[in-house]
């Protein structure tokens, strides 16, 4: 599989899974700070401390309370939504825009 076909990877009870274009969530022995250092910086973006994701996966943006933005993504169900923290939100901006 290649690692543009993954959405995104996140933590749930402290174990590490990724979601691919097909639906399909798997576990993987990775950390989320491991993963950035790997994928590809102009695809993957650090939602937030639980979420990386592949922006071109992105469905739909939403405005969220204090200024985040919430995301929805094409083919995972999430255990959270995809919110994209404070701290990150201009850098998200920048990207986008680029």
């Amino acid at each position: 599989m290649a690692v543009s076909d993954i959405e995104s990877f996140f933590i749930q009870e402290r174990s590490t899974f990724f979601v691919t274009k097909e639906s399909k969530i798997l576990d993987i022995d990775y950390s989320l700070d491991q993963l950035e250092k790997i994928v590809n910086p102009d695809i993957f973006f650090r939602a937030n401390r639980n979420y990386l994701i592949n922006i071109q996966y992105i469905k739909d943006m939403i405005g969220y309370s204090g200024s985040r933005i919430k995301l929805k993504m094409l083919y995972g169900t999430y255990p959270e939504p995809v919110i994209i923290s404070r701290d990150r939100v201009n850098a998200f901006k920048q990207r986008m825009d680029s």
